[in-house]
């Protein structure tokens, strides 16, 4: 049975949300997970044999939400319903039931995988399958780190925070990234984008020393939810990998996720740096915490404006935000910064996903930073 869809009082509208593969609730398999996800309320369990069920938290009998709010619960593998403990298997389907032959039901699921632990769920354009898939098996576990995720939710769209991946002059002003260079082309398939950059952080530790660290990143991104980017920091030796992920929650609000994993730091060419004094087991879940580019509020700070204001060098542009997180207006005199117009509505949210997801999206960020670098001169 495909997925309801958003719908409101004008149908002629489409959904806000943008077809793809985005993050569902990950955790302990005996238990159910409960979240709000593309204007759905969704449970996600697993069972005894590790098959992963992502479906519409509404119970098919008399509509009991399944979630453990109101005692749903997972026993044995199955989902069982608060109400009439109805039993739901991985595959959606009724199994059991306290008092009589299991009826013909099923519980409306979702397409789902896993990465390393990770689990997507698919949201199809008028409930079609999966279009692309995600590298599921690409990946190995020896060596690295236990997940670090931080996770913050703000108004925005999924499409916003993929435009980061290709969006040089963000690097500076918000992650403190300097001599970033491009490296190579930025091939497009479809849904499929990947960049390269090379670049320098420098961090001021306790007011004492300064730190200077050398990256390459490569990042893969896979629809409007999806970014995977490997790190390599070349003056310690460090290998890191992060999962961006950017999950609508009700055509107004995301949730952006920052999943990171460390490899073991064995030989660190800096010792004091790489943490070489600790032992081996410690270094990695350590410099993990600390190497995390940035917290996601960064994200919450940015993405909360709606509109900006103002044209050509030297206007004052103004950003309505949360009142959690207040940003003065800044004049574009002699600041190279680029600021691109967002207006959080119905109406733009709705075009985003009728486009091949990142096609021309490189050449779009580009064209708009030359501009941006141009006009502050």
């Amino acid at each position: 049975m495909p997925p309801r869809h958003w719908q409101d009082a004008d149908a002629t509208l489409p959904s806000p949300f943008p077809e793809g593969w985005t993050s569902s609730p990950s955790g302990p398999q005996v238990q159910a997970h409960p979240k709000t996800w593309m204007g759905t309320n969704i449970v996600v369990w697993c069972d005894e044999e590790g098959r992963i069920c992502v479906a519409e938290s509404v119970c098919p009998h008399l509509g009991s939400d399944l979630g453990p709010a109101t005692r749903g619960r997972v026993r044995g593998g199955q989902l069982v319903c608060p109400f009439h403990c109805f039993e739901y298997n991985a595959t959606g389907q009724c199994v059991a039931t306290p008092y009589a032959a299991a009826p013909r039901r099923k519980v409306t699921s979702l397409p789902d995988t896993g990465v390393l632990g990770l689990i997507f769920a698919w949201w199809g354009i008028q409930g079609r399958e999966p279009q692309w898939h995600l590298p599921t098996d690409s990946l190995d576990e020896a060596g690295w780190s236990q997940f670090q995720i931080r996770t913050t939710r703000f108004p925005g769209h999924p499409q916003e925070t993929t435009e980061n991946s290709v969006d040089l002059a963000h690097f500076l002003y918000v992650h403190g990234y300097d001599r970033v260079n491009r490296i190579g082309a930025v091939p497009v398939d479809g849904p499929r984008l990947e960049c390269r950059f090379d670049f320098r952080r420098t961090r001021r530790i306790a007011k004492i020393t300064t730190l200077t660290l050398d990256f390459s990143t490569t990042t893969h991104v896979l629809g409007l939810g999806y970014s995977f980017v490997e790190i390599r920091e070349h003056s310690v030796r460090m290998d890191m990998r992060m999962w961006v992920l950017a999950t609508p929650i009700d055509g107004t609000l995301i949730d952006l996720s920052l999943d990171s994993q460390m490899r073991e730091v064995r030989n660190p060419m800096r010792w004091m740096v790489g943490l070489g004094f600790l032992p081996l087991r410690l270094r990695a879940p350590i410099m993990n915490k600390i190497m995390l580019p940035c917290k996601p509020g960064m994200f919450s700070r940015t993405w909360s404006s709606g509109v900006a204001r103002g044209t050509g060098p030297g206007r004052s542009f103004a950003f309505p935000t949360a009142k959690s997180c207040p940003i003065e207006p800044i004049a574009l005199s002699s600041i190279p910064i680029l600021v691109i117009r967002r207006v959080h509505s119905r109406e733009h949210q709705t075009a985003l996903h009728m486009t091949t997801p990142v096609r021309g999206l490189e050449e779009k960020l580009q064209d708009g930073v030359h501009r941006g670098l141009a006009e502050s001169q």
